[in-house]
């Protein structure tokens, strides 16, 4: 069976995470894609053979009855004009995260997705990762006793991990002497308002720790200073929020969970998100051993578009919804509110 998908935004993360992806994916077909910048949709539609352009979410649906669903990946103030016409057709959506930049638009998605019972599925990709899906279930087993406390920590570093938009190689550009050091991603030194950074980047690490410890009963602790600090209370733990751009111009990666229970201790530490065929590290530490279990290498930028495709077909139910993605986008505001008092 042949899946007929459209596509929503020829920016960066199009280019350099979920095109990619698609790619790896059999059975897929790439109809036609929509950007409000028609001439950057134009050179991916070339390169990528895509053999129609247009220049809005609502002209591509309009002109292409027969789609079985659509990715929407544009900036987050962004997706409520993107997704709305999709979701008004009742076609299934694929949003990159987060759900939309305020919560007023954010219930906007979440009501005409339950008033036209689309399938909708938010690209947390880490919920898809295999070290993660393995350290959810250690914890929810029980095996490692009971949950006491975790930490999530989120400092940034260089997350493109070397992965290139379109254009950006150039012939013309000088070969590197063997030896030489890689260049180097600088930080962006552009300052952010609080909430953007909750909602654009921290909001991963929110929807993660709903994830592994339960919904969100309260936060006790928050700072808006930098890096940005939250104490919340979870169902199952009550878990500290480390997170922050800090990240020394060029530095790799920085991102790690650990859990702390009454028999062990459980850590992921994550890749930078565009290393492909680099695995997530799972170690569980207890007083007689430190293992790291061997998990079968899955890229979870596929995963997720493989469970966007199962769920058009039936053969699953969305694993990360826009309602859960509601729920990740009140507690960042929460938190952020918190900060303030």
């Amino acid at each position: 069976m042949t899946s007929k998908i459209g596509l929503v935004g020829a920016g960066r993360m199009m280019q350099m995470a979920h095109l990619p992806g698609l790619l790896q994916i059999g059975g897929v077909q790439l109809v036609a894609i929509a950007d409000v910048d028609v001439e950057l949709a134009q050179r991916v539609a070339a390169a990528y053979n895509i053999p129609r352009v247009y220049e809005s979410s609502e002209a591509l649906v309009t002109s292409e009855p027969e789609l079985d669903g659509v990715l929407v990946v544009t900036p987050q103030m962004h997706h409520a004009v993107a997704c709305l016409p999709v979701l008004e057709q009742g076609i299934p959506v694929f949003l990159e995260k987060p759900l939309e930049a305020t919560l007023e638009k954010g219930r906007e998605i979440v009501e005409a997705r339950q008033r036209s019972g689309a399938i909708m599925v938010i690209g947390y990709n880490k919920r898809y990762d295999p070290a993660y899906l393995a350290a959810e279930a250690i914890l929810r087993s029980g095996e490692l006793g009971e949950l006491f406390y975790a930490q999530i920590h989120a400092f940034g570093g260089v997350w493109r991990a070397g992965a290139q938009t379109l254009g950006e190689i150039s012939l013309d550009e000088e070969p590197q002497p063997p030896g030489s050091p890689p260049k180097l991603e600088l930080r962006n030194t552009k300052t952010y308002p609080v909430e953007f950074e909750w909602v654009e980047g921290w909001i991963h690490d929110v929807n993660l720790a709903r994830g592994l410890f339960g919904e969100a009963q309260k936060v006790l602790y928050a700072s808006n200073e930098e890096p940005r600090l939250a104490l919340v209370e979870f169902e199952r733990a009550r878990v500290f929020f480390e997170v922050g751009l800090v990240a020394y111009a060029g530095s790799p990666f920085d991102e790690k969970v650990a859990a702390h229970c009454r028999n062990g201790r459980l850590d992921l530490c994550f890749p930078a998100p565009l290393a492909f065929r680099q695995p997530t590290e799972l170690k569980i530490s207890t007083h007689s051993s430190v293992r790291t279990p061997h998990l079968e290498y899955k890229e979870s930028f596929v995963e997720e578009l493989v469970h966007f495709l199962r769920c058009i077909t039936g053969r699953e139910q969305p694993r990360t919804t826009a309602e859960d993605a509601l729920q990740d986008l009140e507690l960042c505001f929460e938190i952020v509110e918190a900060g303030r008092a």
